[in-house]
C-alpha cells in the first residue's frame, strides 16, 4: 500500500527529522516483507515542487515504476497540510494531505 509522509520544516513541535526516521523504517520493513522478484525499492532524487504558489520538496519511491512511498516536506508549521483554517492547526495551503 503507498504510504505518505508529510512533515512541515517549520514544526517546532516535532523535529522534521522525524519524517526521514519514519521514511527509513517504512523502507526497511517494505524491503523486509517484500517478494524479491519484486526488485528493489529505488529512492528518486527529491524534487521541488510547485502548486497553487506553494512550493514544497517531494521525494517518492518505486519499485517496478509503481509508487511504494511519497515523502513531502514544505514549509509548513505543526498543522494539517490543507486543512480547515477555521480549526487549529490547520495549514490551509497545501498540498492537501486530505
Amino acid at each position: 500500500m503507498p504510504t505518505l509522509v508529510i512533515h512541515g520544516d517549520r514544526d517546532m513541535t516535532v523535529n522534521p527529522v522525524n519524517a526521514d526516521q519514519i521514511i527509513a523504517q517504512l523502507k526497511a520493513r517494505v524491503e523486509e516483507l517484500a517478494d524479491f522478484s519484486a526488485g528493489p525499492l529505488l529512492a528518486r532524487d527529491e524534487r521541488r515542487m510547485e502548486r497553487g504558489g506553494h512550493t514544497y520538496r517531494q521525494q517518492d519511491s518505486t519499485r517496478k515504476g509503481e509508487l511504494v512511498l511519497r515523502k513531502i516536506v514544505e514549509e509548513l508549521g505543526h498543522a494539517w497540510s490543507g486543512g480547515d483554517m477555521s480549526y487549529e492547526f490547520n495549514g490551509s495551503n497545501g498540498p492537501d494531505a486530505s
